[in-house]
C-alpha cells in the first residue's frame, strides 16, 4: 500500500474551525506554513512496516501483521484530510486538486513502476514460477485497480496455490489510489460550501461504521474472505476514521506540547494504544472471524488513539517512537513495503518441509532494507521535489538534441548498462517466457474440476468416500487405484463448507458407505464447528479419517491442532498425519511447497491407505457399463451424463486430450472395471493427434465398443478434429462417431456465450445424443 507521505507538517495551523467558518478574505494575508516533520509517526510506521515485513517472512510470531496496513490506511486518511484542510487555509478558500494528484503520482507512480521493471526482470532470470504468476497483474497494479481484479477473478489473497503473485501487495496500493481519487474533490466541496463540521465529523463516523457492517456481512465463516479483505468498501472505515481525526484535532493543534494535566493522559493513551496494537498482531491471524466482526474496526480506532497520542511534542512515547532507528526506517516505508514482498518471495524455499533457517529470515530483511534505502534514494526523495521527472526529461533531450549523449553514457557507463539490460530481460519475460505453473507439469485447466461421478457398483454404495482439495486431487490416480470402489471428489480451492455440502449430497443419495475421509483445510482455517458439522453431515455409524495438512501457511498448525484434538475427544473420528509423514521429503511436494510430485502423489495415498489399514473389498459384476472420458464440454453434461448411464462412469475434466484420457483409461483397465462400452469426448480445447488418437483404439481393444464424439468448437482446429476422428471411426469396425457438430447445427440455446460449452439445454441434448447412439447400437 502506499504509505502517508512522508512530507513536511505545517505545526502552527488550526483546520478544526475549517468546515464552520467562512474562507478567509481576498484581501488577508497569507502566513507561511511553519513545516516540521512528526518523528514518531515516522516510528509508527516503522513498527506496522516492519510486522508486515514479518508476517510475509512467516515468522509465527507475528501472524497478526498484516493489521499494521489498517494503521497505515488510517494515517493516509489523517495526513491526506490534514494537508487538504491546510491547503484550503493557505489558498483563501479553494484547494489546487491539479496539484494535489500531481504530488499523489510523484509519490506512488516511480516507485511503484520501477518495482514492478525489476520484479519482472528477476522472475525471469530466477522463478519462472512467479513470472507466470505476476504477469496477469501488472496491469492492474499500474492502474491501481487490483483488488478489485483480484475479486473480480476469485484470487484468494489466502489460498493461492503455493507463492502468490510478486505483485498481490499492490491491492492496498490501488486502495489508497482509489481514496486519493474520490475523497479530496468531496472534502474540496464541503468546505467550499461551509458545511458545519459537525454534521461531517457526524457523516465519518456513519460511513465508517456501514463500512464494518459490509465487512462483517460479507465475511462467511469457512469460506474465503477476500471480498471483505480486498474490497475498497470494507477497507474504508480504516481511511474515514483518520480524515475523521483531522477534522477533530488538526495536525497543527495537536503537535503542540501539551499543557501538564494532559500529557500523563497523552502518555497513558500512547503507551496502552500501540501496546494493543502490538499484541494484536502478536496474537491475531488475519483469517480468523475476529478481523472481520470488529477486529480491523478495532486496529483503526486503537490507531486513532495512537496517533493522538503521538502528535504531542515532548512525551516519553514520542521521543521513544523517534529515535533514528525508527524514523530512519519509517521515511522509507513505503519503499519497504514495495520492495520486501517481491524479495522474500524469491528467497523463499516453498516446497522445504523443514523450518526455515535464520539465516534466510535476516538476508530477507537486510536485501529489503537496502533495496527500500535505494529506492528511497534514488527514486522518491527526487521524484517528490517538483518539476525533478520533467527536468529529467528536459535534460536527457538536451543531451541528445546537443549530441553529448555518449559523453553522458560513458560516464555512467554502470548504471546505464543496468537499466538497459533490466529493461531488456523485463520485456523478454513479459512476451516471451512460456508460463510455467506452480504445480506440476501440467497446467491448472488440465488438472480434475468435479467429481468422476461413477456410479456405484454392485453393492449401491462407495466403501470410501473421500472429500478434499487441490492436494488430493494431485494424486487422483493414485487414490482411485488406492480405493477401486470408492468416490474419489476433489476441486481446487474447496473450503470445508463446501466439503460439507458435497458430502450432505452423497449422503441423500444413500450412496455413502462405512470410511468417509476428509482432506480440507488447504485453503483456510478450519473450526470445530466445521469439523463437528463434517461429522454429524456423515451420519451415525461412520468412521472419519481426516487428512491433515502440510501448507506453510499460519493456519496450518492450528488447523492440525484442532483435528488432532477433536479426534481424541471423539469415538470413530481418526487423524491421517499426511504432516508427519511427509517431514523431510522435500521431493514429493511441487515449488509451492503444498502440491504433490508424482512421487508425493503416491506416498499421499499410501499413508492415507495404511493409517485406515484399508483393503478392497472382493466383489463381482463390478464394471461399468459405460464409461465416458471428457473435457470441458461433457464436464458441462456431467450430471446429465450419469442420469442417462445410472450404471456407468463419467470423468471429465477441463483441458482433457487424449493423452491425459489414456492415462485415465489405463487406471480404469487396472481396476478391472471397464465394460463394453468407451466414450471418448475431447478436443474442444486443443488439436487432436491421429497418432495419439490411434494408441487410445488400441488400448481399448477389439472386445469393446469406442465412442467418438466429435466436436463444436470456436476455435480454428475444430473441422480437422472432426475429420480425424471421422476418419479413424471409418478404419476401425469397433469404432463410431457421434456427431454433436451436425446434431447442434442450428441450435444456438444449445451453448454459453462462447459457442463451445453447454447451456442447461445444450447439456441435455449433449447426453441425449449419446445416449441415444449406444442404446440404439446395443437394441
Amino acid at each position: 500500500m502506499k504509505f502517508p507521505a512522508d512530507r513536511q507538517c505545517d505545526a502552527d495551523r488550526d483546520t478544526s474551525k475549517l468546515l464552520s467558518e467562512k474562507p478567509a478574505t481576498l484581501n488577508a494575508p497569507v502566513e507561511k506554513p511553519s513545516h516540521r516533520r512528526v518523528g514518531a509517526l515516522d516510528g509508527l510506521r516503522a513498527l506496522c512496516a516492519l510486522a508486515v515485513v514479518g508476517y510475509h517472512m512467516g515468522l509465527p510470531w507475528l501472524s497478526g501483521g498484516l493489521l499494521g496496513v489498517t494503521v497505515f490506511f488510517v494515517l493516509s486518511g489523517y495526513l491526506a484530510t490534514d494537508s487538504l484542510a491546510a491547503e484550503f487555509t493557505r489558498r483563501r478558500g479553494t484547494v489546487d486538486l491539479k496539484s494535489y494528484y500531481e504530488r499523489r503520482l510523484r509519490r506512488l507512480a516511480p516507485q511503484a513502476i520501477a518495482c514492478i521493471v525489476v520484479t519482472l526482470a528477476l522472475c525471469t532470470l530466477f522463478n519462472h514460477v512467479l513470472l507466470t504468476k505476476m504477469r496477469p497483474d501488472i496491469l492492474p497494479a499500474l492502474l491501481m485497480y487490483l483488488n478489485w481484479s483480484k475479486i473480480a477473478t476469485n484470487v484468494s489473497y489466502f489460498a493461492a496455490a503455493g507463492l502468490a503473485s510478486p505483485l498481490t501487495h499492490y491491492w492496498s496500493l490501488a486502495i489508497e489510489w482509489q481514496f486519493y481519487l474520490i475523497w479530496p474533490p468531496i472534502l474540496a466541496l464541503l468546505m467550499r460550501h461551509v458545511v458545519p463540521k459537525k454534521k461531517v465529523r457526524v457523516g465519518l463516523i456513519v460511513a465508517a461504521a456501514a463500512s464494518v457492517a459490509l465487512m462483517a456481512y460479507l465475511y462467511t465463516p469457512g469460506a474465503d474472505p477476500s471480498r471483505a479483505y480486498f474490497g475498497t468498501d470494507t477497507r474504508a472505515m480504516s481511511l474515514l476514521v483518520g480524515c475523521w481525526l483531522a477534522l477533530v484535532l488538526p495536525l497543527g493543534r495537536a503537535s503542540q506540547a501539551p499543557p501538564s494535566p494532559w500529557r500523563m493522559k497523552a502518555e497513558l493513551a500512547g503507551l496502552a494504544s500501540i501496546g494493543l496494537l502490538l499484541l494484536l498482531m502478536v496474537t491475531t491471524k488475519g483469517y480468523t472471524a475476529f478481523s472481520y466482526y470488529g477486529g480491523v474496526a478495532l486496529v483503526s480506532l486503537l490507531a486513532v488513539v495512537a496517533i493522538a497520542a503521538l502528535l504531542p511534542t515532548g512525551t516519553i512515547i514520542s521521543r521513544v517512537l523517534s529515535v533514528p532507528p525508527l524514523t530512519w526506517i519509517g521515511r522509507r516505508s513505503y519503499a519497504l513495503y514495495l520492495w520486501h514482498y517481491p524479495i522474500v518471495l524469491l528467497l523463499t524455499n516453498s516446497n522445504s518441509t523443514v523450518a526455515t533457517p535464520w539465516w534466510t529470515y535476516a538476508l530477507q530483511l537486510a536485501l529489503s532494507l537496502g533495496a527500500a534505502d535505494l529506492s528511497y534514494r534514488l527514486i522518491e526523495v527526487p521524484c517528490g521535489q517538483r518539476g525533478f521527472c520533467l527536468g529529467l526529461f528536459q535534460s536527457f533531450w538536451q543531451r541528445l538534441r546537443s549530441r553529448s549523449m555518449m559523453s553522458w553514457v560513458r560516464g555512467h557507463t554502470l548504471a546505464f548498462g543496468l537499466v538497459v539490460v533490466m529493461l531488456a530481460t523485463a520485456f523478454i519475460g513479459l512476451l516471451f517466457v512460456p508460463p510455467e505453473q506452480a504445480v506440476g507439469g501440467a497446467s491448472e485447466g488440465e488438472r480434475l474440476q468435479a467429481a468422476s461421478l461413477r456410479k456405484p457398483l454392485v453393492e449401491g454404495v462407495y466403501d470410501v468416500v473421500l472429500i478434499g482439495d487441490s492436494v488430493p486431487l494431485d494424486a487422483y490416480d493414485d487414490l482411485s487405484s488406492a480405493f477401486p470402489y470408492g468416490l474419489i471428489d476433489c476441486k481446487i480451492g474447496r473450503q470445508m463448507s463446501a466439503g460439507i455440502d458435497v458430502l450432505e449430497d452423497y449422503v441423500s443419495q444413500g450412496i455413502v458407505g462405512d470410511e468417509v475421509i476428509c482432506c480440507l483445510g488447504s485453503n483456510g482455517a478450519l473450526t470445530e464447528g466445521q469439523i463437528e458439522d463434517f461429522v454429524a453431515a456423515a451420519g451415525e455409524g461412520k468412521t472419519i479419517w481426516f487428512v491433515n495438512n502440510r501448507v506453510g501457511d499460519d493456519w496450518q498448525d492450528s488447523n492440525n491442532t484442532l483435528l488432532a484434538d477433536f479426534a481424541a475427544s471423539h469415538e470413530g473420528v481418526h487423524v491421517v498425519d499426511w504432516h508427519g509423514a511427509s517431514a523431510g521429503h522435500d521431493d514429493w511436494f511441487w515449488n509451492d511447497g503444498v502440491h504433490v510430485t508424482p512421487a508425493g502423489a503416491v506416498a499421499y495415498a499410501q499413508t492415507i491407505k495404511d493409517a485406515m489399514g484399508y483393503e478392497a473389498p472382493t466383489t463381482e459384476n463390478t464394471t461399468y457399463s459405460t464409461l465416458i472420458l471428457g473435457d470441458t464440454v461433457a464436464l458441462g453434461a456431467c450430471d446429465e451424463l450419469a442420469s442417462a448411464f445410472p450404471s456407468g462412469a463419467v470423468d471429465c475434466a477441463e483441458g482433457r486430450g487424449v493423452t491425459s484420457a489414456s492415462k485415465k483409461f489405463a487406471t480404469y483397465i487396472a481396476q478391472g472395471v471397464v465394460g463394453t462400452n468407451v466414450v471418448l469426448a475431447v478436443g474442444n480445447e486443443s488439436p487432436l493427434s491421429q497418432d495419439e488418437l490411434e494408441s487410445f483404439v488400441l488400448s481399448v481393444g477389439d472386445g469393446r465398443t469406442l465412442w467418438l464424439v466429435n466436436d463444436r468448437a470456436n476455435a480454428q482446429w475444430q473441422d480437422d478434429n472432426n475429420e480425424i476422428l471421422a476418419h479413424v471411426a471409418d478404419e476401425h469396425d469397433n469404432v463410431h462417431l457421434i456427431d454433436w457438430h451436425a446434431s447442434s447445427q442450428g441450435h444456438n440455446d444449445y451453448f454459453s456465450g462462447d459457442g463451445t460449452n453447454l447451456s442447461t439445454a445444450g447439456a441435455q441434448a449433449y447426453a441425449a445424443l449419446i445416449s441415444a447412439a449406444i442404446n440404439t447400437q446395443g437394441s
